[in-house]
């Protein structure tokens, strides 16, 4: 890692927060590039991340935003096909919010929009499969500055729909596009809001969300004074009783060992080493409308599994440690052990995670001090570990780690070649940070996943993207795409990769290529004729040509460089 000296001295604000241990209430965010967090400068900064800042240490919020993605399952990339909406789906949330619909308003996938309110539905059943029925909010997309017929198309016709759904399936809505229609200058691109704006999106979901949540967690222990809190402690043998407001409604508790209650005030009495643990209370006012909250019961005089304090220090090997030093701008991963059970960390400038695992990168020296990490078991025993963070030396700035999208697939390479129309999107790490674009035939962004489109020769050749961060860092890299033509002219290495038989009736074979190379095969017009990966270790490959008609074809090799090949065949 590069290393320049400190100089200057690096403010940083962190909300502060209670400070509570119980099983946080899972929000699941769903959603395009928005969601994702395109256009702004890290995941920290995405909605759902301030969103989870807002909502304080009784919530979790996982992002399951995807770039690019529609509602529609005949959009150009349905969300449905994504392995976070499985992710999303597998976290069982008990908070749902659905972002999606802006790229569905596009032009093209509108054509579709027949299928618009049927697609919706169907996901809204995916997630209450198996008895589950999480509290849903439905979004609605923000104005598109750059595209006056995707707004007109989002605003006439798309919100109304989501209105009909929330109605039918008595969900609550979110309104984007009030909020943020005369925010343009939070839309560098027109399309993604920068931080400012996610901020403000933030604010707007918190505010709905806070006014819906309405459960405040009495709960008295012995029979003593009701106390607010959502982790109480009691003795074996001991009596629990919860008493959460409001008093009119109609209450669904569910518990361990398989505990259900359907009466607002609970009593626990003589209460045992496994009644402790996660108890779940559901609201519903008169209205229909609901609220959650989660309760830990920890049970005085029994402890869990000891803490074993696995960390990671500037991405080495994992370590025994309680005791850490850094220099500013590292990075340090958390992730002790047992990997099961609910944990809460607290630390520094009000920080708080009830992540088991997570990571502080780029440190600031304002994040040195004591991380006490607290673990419950199944029911409800505790252990507490602290680890210290000291934050000193001179600053280290990251390693820029290249990555190229081509045709849906990631790939750690600086050089590709691109078939006329198609497109690329550029993703290089780290995510922390600002980053700036440049590249041909005017090509800018101030985005760090920046996408080149409907590629052709004029846009061919290089894109250079320099990263910037708080503590003063400054690298970047360099891209270069080429059509199939210019890189027919690229000089050739066959060095320890020779290509046989040529010409070709059934298979060509290329000896040593490198683990996970992108192989297109391409024929004379420069279409695309067959696309594959190779394994995820360095070994000869087969290319299957016995179905291609005869004549010449080139086959390029993408990895850290890109290699073109000229074959026959026959």
């Amino acid at each position: 890692m590069k290393k320049f000296a400190l100089a200057f001295l690096f403010v940083s604000v962190i909300l502060s927060v209670r400070t509570m241990a119980q099983p946080p209430i899972r929000v699941v965010c769903v959603g395009n590039s928005i969601t994702e967090g395109y256009g702004t400068t890290s995941g920290e900064k995405a909605w759902p991340a301030q969103l989870g800042q807002l909502l304080g240490s009784r919530y979790t919020v996982l992002n399951c935003g995807v770039s690019g993605t529609t509602m529609l399952k005949e959009g150009s990339y349905p969300y449905w096909s994504t392995s976070r909406f499985t992710d999303a789906k597998n976290n069982n949330p008990q908070i749902l919010i659905i972002a999606l619909g802006t790229n569905d308003a596009g032009t093209s996938n509108w054509e579709k929009k027949a299928q618009f309110k049927t697609d919706y539905l169907a996901m809204i059943s995916e997630f209450r499969k198996l008895n589950r029925n999480p509290i849903i909010y439905l979004c609605f997309p923000g104005k598109v500055f750059s595209n006056a017929t995707q707004t007109a198309n989002i605003k006439n016709e798309l919100i109304p729909i989501l209105r009909e759904i929330s109605k039918e399936e008595n969900t609550y809505l979110i309104d984007f596009y009030t909020a943020m229609q005369f925010k343009g200058a939070l839309y560098p691109d027109g399309l993604h809001p920068n931080d400012e704006g996610s901020a403000v999106m933030a604010n707007v979901a918190y505010k709905v969300i806070s006014k819906k949540q309405v459960i405040v967690p009495y709960v008295s222990v012995n029979q003593q004074d009701s106390v607010e809190t959502t982790s109480p402690s009691v003795p074996a043998g001991g009596t629990l009783t919860f008493k959460p407001q409001p008093e009119y409604g109609t209450w669904a508790w569910k518990g361990p060992n398989g505990f259900t209650s359907t009466d607002r005030v609970v009593t626990l009495a003589d209460i045992q080493l496994n009644q402790g643990g996660a108890y779940t209370a559901i609201f519903t006012d008169t209205l229909g409308q609901r609220s959650v909250m989660n309760f830990m019961v920890s049970i005085e005089g029994c402890s869990s599994t000891s803490i074993t304090p696995y960390v990671q220090v500037n991405n080495g090997g994992w370590i025994t440690s309680t005791s850490l030093t850094t220099n500013p701008g590292g990075s340090i991963s958390f992730g002790p052990q047992p990997t099961n059970g609910t944990w809460c960390w607290t630390g520094p400038n009000g920080f708080f995670s009830n992540s088991r695992s997570f990571s502080l990168n780029t440190i600031l020296p304002e994040q040195a001090g004591d991380y006490t990490a607290t673990y419950y078991n199944s029911t409800g025993c505790k252990n507490s570990l602290t680890f210290k963070v000291a934050v000193e030396g001179e600053v280290s700035c990251p390693t820029l780690v290249p990555y190229m999208n081509i045709n849906a697939t990631w790939s750690q390479i600086t050089s590709a070649v691109v078939s006329e129309g198609g497109g690329v999107t550029f993703g290089p790490q780290p995510s922390n940070g600002n980053w700036s674009w440049s590249g041909p035939n005017g090509f800018s962004s101030n985005n760090r996943e920046a996408s080149v489109s409907n590629f052709s020769a004029a846009k061919a050749g290089k894109y250079i993207g320099v990263f910037t961060n708080a503590l003063g860092c400054k690298d970047s890299l360099v891209f270069t795409l080429n059509t199939i033509h210019t890189a027919l002219d690229l000089p050739v290495d066959d060095s320890g990769m020779i290509s046989y038989p040529n010409p070709a009736t059934d298979k060509v074979t290329f000896k040593n290529v490198p683990a996970h190379t992108a192989i297109t095969v391409w024929d004379a017009s420069g279409r695309a004729v067959l696309r594959m990966n190779s394994s995820d270790v360095t070994e000869d490959v087969d290319i299957q040509v016995n179905n291609l008609k005869s004549g010449v074809y080139y086959i390029s090799l993408l990895n850290d460089n890109t290699k073109t090949y000229k074959v026959i065949k026959k």
